[in-house]
């Protein structure tokens, strides 16, 4: 499944699609970004790319899917 990134066209199948939740990490202070449209594909940084992988119970995926939330600019 790899798909570019799409404007946002107003639809639904576009809000499903990017939205994320907030799953709770093994890394102090991270999340991990669970796919509403894809339930158990979870953001992961790997080889510099940003990817939608099915979870897996190994430590180096926990740490590719470990993110901390920031403050954005004011």
């Amino acid at each position: 499944m790899r798909r570019g990134a799409r404007r946002n066209d107003g639809s639904s199948l576009f809000r499903r699609d990017a939205t994320f939740c907030p799953r709770a990490s093994s890394f102090s202070g991270a999340v991990m970004l669970e796919s509403v449209n894809y339930p158990g594909r979870f953001l992961r940084h790997q080889d510099l790319q940003l990817k939608l992988d099915p979870y897996q119970d190994s430590d180096l995926y926990r740490a590719d899917s470990a993110f901390l939330l920031v403050d954005g600019p004011a």
